[in-house]
Parts: C-alpha cells; structure tokens; sequence
C-alpha cells in the first residue's frame, strides 16, 4: 500500500484557523447557519435537477469538476465557452466592431492569404474586421469584433487566413471566421475562475445546442458514473 508522509507542523496549525483569538472555538451565528442552509439547498436542488449538477471546483486552472446525481462531470473550461461564443455569434445579424487605438499591421506570408483577405474582405467587415490591403504582403487592421475585447489581433487575422486557405476545411466561409473568432474570445485555459462563474458556465451550456462538442469537434465535457468512481476503489456493488 502505499504510504504518505505526516503533514508538517505548519500543516497542522490550519485547524487552529477555526478558533477564535481567545483559542475558543467560533461557531456561526443563526444568521450564518440560516444562509449556509439555503446554500446547501440551493446546491442539492442543482445536483438533482440539472444534467450537468454543481461546480465544485477547478483543477489546473482548466477543468471544471462538477458534482451531478450520480455522477461526476469535468468541463474544459476553453473548449465549452468557445463553443458558447461560436454559437451565440451565429444568432447575431449584426456584429458589433471596435476601433483599434492603433492599427495593426499583420504580414501574411503567402500570396494565398492575400488574395482570401482580398476575396473575402466584404464578408469579413460584415463579420467585424474593417482591414486594408496595403501591399502584395501587409494588411492593416482598423476594426476588430467587440466581443473579442483586448487579444493578439496578428495572431487571430493569421489564423482566420489559416483558415480560409485550408483546401480540406469545406465549411463555410463565415463558419470558418466564427469559429476563430470563438476561440480568440473565449476563456484560456489556465485562467483562474470563480465558482459562480463555473456554474454560470453549466447553466450556458444546458441551454446552448451543441454545448457538449467544440468547434473541432472534440468533446466539452465528460461524465464518469458514481458506480464506475466506486469500482476504481473496488468497492462491492449492490
């Protein structure tokens, strides 16, 4: 079996954090306990009435454990918002732009891309980029979509030109543009969340269609059943 070292003296001392400075131990007013109770309520009520339950907590800054009946559910916090995004962009007619302080300048290496942003540039101001041919190899960025809020606009206009010169992607132009679009702004891995927010997030995706695949068509979110939890710790099943 395996063994673990004692916890340290420092590790110890966290259980004096529940006593008071007197060294007596606090407990919660009435008020206190009432809250806590209607929390308690609340989470139960989210466990047993919604498919993807309650957010525990977050792992590595990038997976969401959630807690539903019987059930446990990990979201990737990236994957499921952009796929949030993507979707609640493809219900907008009309996407929002905002003007560049400074307007960037992106080098596009390949005649290719060029004659994609020349193509498409129509489609693409439609979509919230105003962007200016300057030369056989440079274009300005004036405008981006507002959603986005401050990113690397070089490396989002490379990858929306990635894409549109992809000869195997048979989707959409405007699918295409979307889904960049979504990915530039939506939640990074590695970004701390709150828990409100985690369980924001649920609540979106149980109403959104499709929550459950990204755009790449990976997977946003898997379920581990309780009983499958319990055979890991070879427990006897009834």
């Amino acid at each position: 079996m395996k063994e673990f070292n004692a916890p340290d003296e420092k590790a110890k001392g966290l259980s004096e954090q529940s006593k008071s400075f007197t060294g007596i131990e606090k407990f919660p007013s009435q008020a206190e306990t009432m809250v806590l109770e209607k929390k308690v309520l609340e989470q139960v009520d989210l466990i047993e009435s919604h498919p993807l339950g309650f957010a525990r907590c977050q792992v590595y800054n990038t997976y969401i454990i959630a807690e539903a009946k019987d059930k446990l559910i990990i979201v990737d916090q990236h994957a499921a918002h952009e796929r949030l995004v993507y979707e609640c962009l493809k219900q907008k007619s009309n996407i929002k732009r905002q003007k560049l302080l400074m307007p960037e300048t992106v080098e596009i290496k390949n005649q290719a891309g060029i004659e994609m942003v020349e193509m498409y540039k129509d489609k693409l101001f439609e979509m919230g980029f105003e962007i200016e041919i300057k030369s056989e190899n440079k274009v300005i960025v004036r405008e981006i979509p507002a959603i986005l809020g401050a990113i690397n606009v070089k490396e989002m206009l490379i990858d929306i030109v990635d894409r549109l010169t992809e000869i195997e992607d048979t989707l959409p132009v405007e699918d295409k543009v979307l889904a960049t679009i979504a990915c530039h702004g939506s939640i990074r891995a590695g970004r701390k969340m709150r828990l409100e927010e985690m369980n924001e997030l649920l609540r979106q995706m149980e109403k959104t269609p499709y929550s459950g695949q990204c755009n790449h068509g990976r997977p946003t979110y898997i379920e581990m059943k309780l009983s499958d939890v319990e055979k890991l710790f070879e427990k006897e099943l009834d």
